[in-house]
């Protein structure tokens, strides 16, 4: 069993909720639409060596009955996260630094960021929201994980030699 698994990042996600939330009801955080899709992605490494990479998609926030038909913020957050995961960079640095990385045909929009593995892609407020979404809901993760492998440390302490 992995540290990082879906149990884990579904309380991540119902946690960094009602932040987000009161995030999306500043007007000046959104251009138009009031909800954010948020995709993550992160890999469960297993005992016998066994690797598998997750995905999972959340949306916060008041979503219409008919949503935005121009904009797929879905496959927005996803290509987000995928640039973040390709250049192991967050989105906003990769579009000011560095955009020859951006494969192309791909958005320059910030609010993908990556880290150690964990990898998350926000759509649909403005791109600085977009991204600040996806560090609220890393640090609530690397949070979850940590406690998670303290709690372990205590009930194993490390053996000195």
């Amino acid at each position: 069993m992995s540290l990082l698994n879906e149990a884990l990042i579904r309380k991540a996600a119902e946690i960094a909720g009602p932040g987000i939330i009161a995030i999306l009801q500043e007007k000046e955080t959104i251009w138009g639409p009031e909800y954010v899709y948020v995709k993550i992605e992160w890999t469960e490494q297993y005992g016998d060596g066994f690797i598998q990479t997750h995905q999972l998609t959340f949306i916060f926030g008041n979503v219409p009955d008919e949503p935005d038909q121009e904009k797929d913020f879905e496959a927005i957050a996803a290509e987000k996260l995928g640039i973040a995961k390709l250049t192991n960079l967050p989105t906003s640095i990769v579009i000011d630094q560095y955009p020859w990385l951006v494969p192309k045909g791909k958005k320059l929009y910030p609010g993908g960021v990556p880290y150690h593995g964990i990898f998350v892609g926000t759509s649909g407020a403005k791109g600085r929201t977009d991204e600040a979404i996806s560090w609220h809901i890393i640090n609530i993760i690397t949070l979850l994980s940590k406690l998670k492998a303290d709690k372990i440390k205590e009930n194993h302490p490390p053996v000195v030699t």
